[in-house]
């Protein structure tokens, strides 16, 4: 597919037998996991009229949640990118939204969960890992905003995070599997990145499966697990979208 002729078909959402797979279906391959994130973002390069039905549920130590997203791109400059954040103090506790906007301007703002407008830079820590350590420590429950690190310019990139896993970080093992499905009289191909570890001393057991649309070479299903934490993504893309100008306004 020509990545700057960016089809996104509405990409099929499967219903959970698509996010924990043990089955037949899914056979292992000769393919380098990273070619797979790197595929992926250069292809969110191409963005342009798009958006993500996103859903998510979330079963986490301090609550448990299910939602609907609608992270969107005018272009890769002008963006609206929404996600669940997970609060645990005196104050409040489970699971709210917040949105993070770039106007076009080269103003970029988190809003939402966070009192008022903060601005956000290459550096915000939501964005960013000091570590391969600790990109792979955290992915499993950062991995909603992280995966669209590369839009605010951080360096915790879905790349960096599988070359990391592909280099046994964190004690994962990875593969990455194939299987093909006929869906509405259509074949379908998905790809499979898996990685998972058995517990070791403080570190649970954990098991990471980013599952891709072979043909447009982006996510449609993410499932990860940490001991007794879950949390699970299902996204359908679309192309050739159309988005009121109050979506990206940041107010002064």
């Amino acid at each position: 597919m020509n990545m700057r002729n960016l089809a996104i078909l509405a990409a099929l959402v499967l219903s959970g037998t698509a996010l924990a797979q043990t089955g037949s279906d899914w056979t292992p391959i000769q393919m380098d996991p990273v070619s797979l994130a790197q595929k992926c973002e250069a292809t969110f390069k191409t963005f342009e009229g798009v958006d993500g039905a996103t859903s998510v549920k979330v079963s986490y130590e301090v609550g448990k949640g299910n939602g609907y997203f609608g992270p969107m791109w005018r272009s890769t400059k002008v963006f609206k990118l929404d996600h669940p954040v997970y609060q645990n103090d005196e104050v409040k506790r489970g699971i709210t939204r917040e949105w993070i906007v770039s106007d076009g301007t080269g103003r970029v703002r988190r809003l939402g969960a966070t009192p008022g407008a903060v601005k956000i830079t290459p550096k915000d820590s939501a964005f960013n890992a000091a570590s391969d350590a600790t990109l792979v420590q955290g992915w499993p429950k950062k991995f909603f905003w992280q995966l669209y690190s590369s839009f605010i310019g951080g360096n915790a990139t879905l790349t960096r995070y599988v070359s990391a896993l592909k280099k046994g970080v964190g004690g994962y093992k990875v593969r990455v599997d194939q299987r093909i499905l006929l869906a509405q009289g259509r074949k379908v191909r998905n790809f499979r990145i898996f990685a998972d570890r058995a517990a070791n001393g403080k570190s649970p057991a954990s098991r990471v499966e980013i599952i891709f649309d072979a043909n447009i070479g982006l996510p449609v299903n993410i499932h990860t697990t940490e001991g007794k934490n879950d949390f699970q993504w299902l996204c359908r893309w679309r192309n050739n979208q159309k988005f009121a100008n109050k979506e990206f306004q940041i107010a002064k």
